[in-house]
């Protein structure tokens, strides 16, 4: 029999069988959701050889460029690690130099892994901004996976090292492929961060349609899920925003789904 871990390139036997058992150990006996993440975040961090890295989600589109993360767990961060990746991320250069790029790809393919020489090459890496709040705190090397569930909820895993420690390859962004592709765990449920109390008033068929659209469904999605019209879908999301004094699924995700 394939394994299918193993079919993705770049991912050896003995890769197959360390995934295999990441996997394992996220699908045991773990209190929740939150420690399954954390365990295949440092899980990986071993594996890849990574200085830290973090799993993350949130919504928005990747035609819009508005991928607003909502929640992260991340393992091995340092507060020098923070400032770099939060003070990187609003420098004018780097929507054209990462961002632009990978946001290209997920319109094709709703999931995008690469490692920092597929999105750019070493003389424009290191003659940018970003390079230079990168590289002193020892994340001049990445590999990162992205994937889309639904039309506009995302999830993604992302480790770094130092220029001394080497690049990324093929064989990291195959184990991250793996991972993206195979670990459940790893896509956020609406209903483990909505708590029961918010229901309060609300009907089932609207508590449904609810947790339908904050797992990122279309609205004709939901009415396939449902087995109701698009009408009775969009009737339900009225009630709902006015419960939730919200004008907007983004509203309400924001207002419920930021811990995880």
């Amino acid at each position: 029999m394939v394994n299918p871990i193993g079919s993705n390139a770049g991912v050896d036997a003995a890769d197959a069988l360390a995934i295999a058992a990441l996997l394992g150990h996220a699908t045991g006996p773990l209190a929740d959701s939150h420690s399954r993440r954390l365990a295949i975040v440092k899980g990986l961090c071993l594996l890849l050889r990574a200085t830290a890295g973090h799993w993350a989600w949130g919504r928005g589109t990747p035609q819009d460029s508005c991928v607003a993360p909502l929640g992260i767990i991340d393992s091995g961060y340092t507060d020098v690690h923070r400032h770099a990746l939060m003070t990187g991320s609003l420098l004018p250069d780097t929507d054209a130099l990462i961002r632009k790029p990978v946001l290209l790809q997920l319109v094709r393919d709703q999931r995008a892994i690469h490692v920092r020489s597929d999105v750019v090459d070493d003389a424009r890496w290191k003659a940018s901004k970003l390079y230079e709040y990168f590289a002193p705190a020892g994340m001049a090397e990445w590999v990162q996976g992205v994937r889309y569930v639904g039309t506009d909820t995302w999830f993604n895993l992302f480790f770094f090292r130092s220029e001394a420690d080497g690049a990324f390859g093929e064989r990291e962004s195959g184990i991250v492929a793996a991972m993206i592709a195979h670990a459940a765990c790893l896509q956020v449920a609406a209903a483990e961060q909505v708590p029961a109390e918010a229901f309060v008033g609300l009907t089932s068929r609207q508590r449904a349609v609810m947790l339908l659209l904050l797992d990122g469904l279309g609205r004709k999605q939901v009415a396939t899920t449902l087995q109701i019209s698009i009408d009775t879908v969009n009737d339900h999301a009225k009630a709902i925003f006015k419960h939730f004094g919200v004008s907007s699924i983004t509203e309400l995700a924001a207002r419920f789904l930021k811990n995880v």
